[in-house]
């Protein structure tokens, strides 16, 4: 039975080029989870791509499962920021991350991962991402 219980141990927003994180314990046990991922929460308005936040989620649902964006959702609704930045134009990409065993992310790690990935977005756009795109507008029909 795969269990759609997920544990988020980061999420940041970012506001402009200036990010604000917050570190979470993990719920349960980390061993439990089969799959990390880091997940950016983008809007694109015309041409350009804004970058919204992000967050390293651990589940046992891999990210072309059926259930995997739904899950996002639900938890992106219980982070400060993310909630009011869901809309139609928004997209969640999801990035499978190699994290042997149950090592989580650290602080340190989490924010240059997330700093790295939202250069990478703004400065060469969807492009260049090479993981999953969910559009939010296909969630919420």
């Amino acid at each position: 039975m795969i269990n759609e219980c997920a544990d988020v141990p980061f999420s940041c927003v970012f506001n402009g080029n200036k990010m604000s994180h917050t570190m979470n314990a993990l719920s349960g046990n980390a061993a439990m989870y089969r799959h990390s991922y880091l997940v950016c929460l983008v809007k694109e308005d015309g041409d350009q791509l804004h970058v919204l936040g992000g967050l390293f989620i651990k589940t046992n649902l891999h990210r072309e499962d059926e259930a995997y964006p739904s899950m996002l959702v639900q938890y992106c609704l219980r982070i400060d920021g993310f909630d009011e930045a869901l809309s139609g134009c928004t997209s969640f990409l999801s990035l499978k991350l190699k994290i042997e065993g149950v090592q989580t992310i650290y602080e340190e790690e989490g924010i240059s991962l997330m700093k790295y990935q939202y250069q990478l977005l703004v400065n060469h756009n969807v492009t260049s991402f090479k993981g999953v795109i969910h559009p939010y507008s296909r969630l919420v029909r």
